[in-house]
């Protein structure tokens, strides 16, 4: 058995080249995997059709169009499973991409919207894109979504739209929330399967998408593939004030302002912080955008991919893991005059004195006030105007999954829903127990909207688990956590059994794919071929450095 691979040029598949064609064009194979049918299925990559208008490995979002509009904003009414491990990944530390590897962009690939209703998966791990790597053993992703209208522009109707790890078909959760006449964008922090690599994506409305890749968390000692400061810890603050700009002192529109953050008095982060957890609070009397990337300011380029848009006289509260220079700094550029707070509730370093992350492939439903919601804190009515409600998250357990009485910090998504649309910009703000309120906001609704939401990190109180939540307004409250953050310390957290063996088997067959592969061009390949059926696929990179998976023998 002989395999050639080359870069071919014309032909039935392909095409004829013609002006469009970028030259010189290059394929790079970083590796043959090989694998026997008897080996355990979650070993075995996503085969997934070859496309030629798509850089990702993905199934055709056209073609599986949801026949419901997703359960975005009704509250879960049935029993949870009680199937699922602990948690599904853990411990695991932060990665972050010296610059964000866009994985889709659905506007310039030639490929049509995806429908209302509709959904696809992307690709997410084990890629290589403009020289940054997110590799296969990345068990979380974190990254920007953005939707946008048939024209790249603004958005025809409202809706929602959801990001999640692949095998999960009918998600309840709410990544972002769509607004008609704007453009939707919002941050997602997902845990990636090992069988397929790939997130998931629903939308309610007709949407272009973009998803830009940002960062990454794998398990601890995994070594750095871009060259970075490798795995990194985390650490909870409370929230500081780093950066105000309002009345008549706005950040101008395209002026670049570059933050010292890491060693600086007053902060709270120290020298060797690679990157830090905030909030930002943004407001213009004129539609625009923002931008935050890693300093320095005169060697560094700001992301392909904007942090946040918002519409003319509008809130908008998001929040976000930021990079920091080699210098310790971040930039910030708004493209209009604008109103802007920037609070760090912790940061991001290397050591072992650090929090280690932990994922639930499945969000966990944490908190739903809506009546007859099944959460592990369901009901209770919607919030009234300036109340506070106090909820005890640690040593708790719900739908199989257990937030640890170690727990410090937890990620996750805050829905709000208003049952009018608001009169005035109404926002929630959750804090840790035993402290004062601070002044940031969590999730915004704006004043003429109905909904919106968040991925945000909350910090717990650390001796009684509870987590506090403010609401300027009356709103219901849902809350999806998807991981936490606990003492990465060997034996501080026991995950289910079940889940462990699994993993253990995921990796011997990982292990034993490379090994085999070594065989493929030696003189021992044919009597593989003999005695097994053996499945080959070459990774196939274009011009444009995107991936595609193909079965080429079977």
């Amino acid at each position: 058995m002989y395999l050639i691979a080359n870069l071919a040029v014309g032909g039935s598949w392909p095409g004829v080249p013609d002006a469009t064609n970028v030259w010189p064009a290059r394929m790079t194979i970083d590796f043959i995997r090989v694998w026997s049918p008897t080996v355990s299925s979650t070993t075995k990559p996503a085969t997934t059709a070859p496309t030629t208008t798509k850089p990702q490995t993905t199934s055709p979002p056209t073609t599986k169009p949801q026949t419901t509009s997703p359960a975005t904003t009704k509250p879960q009414t049935t029993s949870p499973s009680t199937t699922k491990p602990v948690f599904d990944a853990g411990a695991l530390a932060y990665f972050p991409l010296p610059q964000s590897a866009r994985i889709l962009d659905t506007r310039t690939a030639g490929a049509p919207m995806i429908p209302a209703g509709g959904y696809g998966s992307y690709q997410a791990t084990d890629i290589w894109i403009d020289g940054v790597v997110v590799p296969p053993t990345a068990q979380v992703v974190t990254g920007i979504v953005t939707a946008t209208g048939s024209t790249g522009g603004a958005l025809s109707a409202s809706g929602s739209l959801a990001v999640v790890d692949a095998g999960l078909a009918s998600p309840s959760v709410v990544t972002l929330t769509l607004s008609a006449g704007s453009v939707g964008r919002g941050y997602f922090t997902v845990f990636v399967d090992s069988t397929y690599r790939q997130l998931r994506v629903k939308t309610t409305v007709a949407a272009h998408l973009i998803i830009d890749i940002t960062g990454f968390f794998a398990p601890i000692g995994t070594p750095d593939p871009n060259a970075g400061a490798g795995g990194l810890l985390y650490y909870p603050l409370a929230p500081k004030k780093l950066v105000s700009y309002s009345g008549t002192s706005l950040l101008h529109a395209s002026t670049l302002v570059n933050t010292k953050i890491a060693g600086v008095s007053g902060t709270s982060v120290p020298l060797g912080a690679k990157a830090v957890n905030g909030l930002f609070d943004v407001s213009a009397v004129s539609a625009g955008s923002l931008t935050v990337w890693a300093g320095p300011a005169t060697t560094t380029q700001p992301p392909q991919s904007a942090s946040a848009y918002w519409e003319a006289g509008r809130h908008v509260a998001f929040g976000a893991i930021s990079s920091l220079g080699s210098d310790g700094s971040a930039n910030l550029k708004s493209s209009v005059d604008s109103s802007l707070t920037w609070d760090i509730d912790g940061y991001y370093k290397a050591g072992t004195a650090g929090l280690a992350f932990y994922a639930f492939k499945t969000p966990m439903r944490v908190i739903d006030t809506r009546a007859g919601a099944v959460a592990l804190k369901a009901g209770g009515g919607a919030f009234a105007n300036g109340t506070v409600r106090h909820y005890v998250l640690q040593n708790v357990s719900f739908d199989g999954h257990k937030i640890p009485k170690s727990a410090r910090a937890l990620v996750g998504t805050f829905a709000v829903y208003t049952a009018t649309a608001a009169s005035k910009s109404e926002a929630l703000t959750a804090w840790p127990g035993g402290v004062s309120r601070p002044a940031v906001s969590h999730v915004r609704v704006a004043w003429d909207r109905k909904e919106s939401a968040n991925t945000v990190t909350v910090a717990l109180n650390s001796s009684t688990g509870v987590l506090q939540i403010y609401s300027w307004g009356s709103v219901h409250v849902v809350f999806h956590v998807v991981g936490f953050y606990a003492p990465s310390a060997p034996g501080s957290i026991a995950r289910a059994q079940a889940d462990s063996t699994s993993s253990s088997t995921s990796s011997d067959s990982h292990l034993a794919s490379w090994a085999v592969a070594l065989i493929v061009f030696g003189t021992l390949l044919a009597a593989v071929a003999v005695v097994a059926v053996v499945a080959i696929v070459v990774t196939r990179r274009r011009s444009a450095d995107s991936k595609q998976n193909y079965v080429l023998a079977q």
